[in-house]
């Protein structure tokens, strides 16, 4: 059974500047179907679009809440969502428990001009750079991001930069060979306002 659909969903605190070195990188997202890294659909001016996103829970989630956690995510503190139907549903296979099946929520991502976006492609020396300063805290102006996942290796290896145990050059020769996950945030209630509700299952 699925549970009831007030829970929430937490969200982890941290944002972030823009910075950048102008490099970069053949790291780019990838669809666990695929043999090859596609790229995302990103924001066109003056073109509206509508994006079809999952995220995983332990709940339905009908109405999204930006919630501070106790830890810091790479695009800050956010309601995150992912475009791979199977990227979600393995993240909700985590959060289930005995008796209790994971939950894949489906959403539509009415994408907006006036809303301020930011989109990663791929894996770049920008996008390392604002994933740094989100997980230190700081904020930035951004309703949207989207763009490749730190998963637990890449995770590890942007510690260990931070921390300096390795150089920029060592951190990309260790992650040219990945493909990160793909993530969307909605970082203000703005944002979300353009991410509709269409359906939950449960997922075990």
């Amino acid at each position: 059974r699925i549970p009831p659909t007030s829970a929430r969903s937490s969200a982890r605190i941290s944002l972030s500047r823009r910075a950048g070195r102008g490099k970069r990188f053949d790291v780019g997202f990838h669809d666990e179907n695929e043999n090859l890294p596609v790229s995302p659909k990103t924001k066109r001016e003056g073109l509206k679009m509508e994006i079809t996103l999952y995220h995983g829970s332990n709940c339905i989630i009908k109405q999204p809440e930006i919630r501070a956690g106790r830890y810091t995510k790479d695009f800050g503190m956010g309601f995150y969502c992912t475009k791979f139907r199977k990227q979600a549903v393995r993240w909700a296979k985590r959060l289930a428990a005995p008796g209790v099946p994971g939950v894949l929520n489906l959403y539509t991502y009415d994408e907006q001009t006036q809303l301020k976006t930011l989109a990663f492609p791929t894996a770049d020396d920008s996008w390392l750079d604002f994933v740094v300063s989100c997980r230190a805290g700081v904020p930035h102006e951004f309703d949207v991001v989207t763009g490749p996942m730190a998963d637990d290796t890449i995770y590890s290896y942007i510690d260990d930069f931070i921390s300096g145990t390795i150089s920029r050059r060592a951190f990309w020769e260790l992650i040219h060979f990945k493909y990160p996950p793909h993530q969307t945030c909605f970082c203000t209630e703005q944002g979300l306002a353009h991410l509709k509700f269409i359906s939950a299952e449960a997922v075990s």
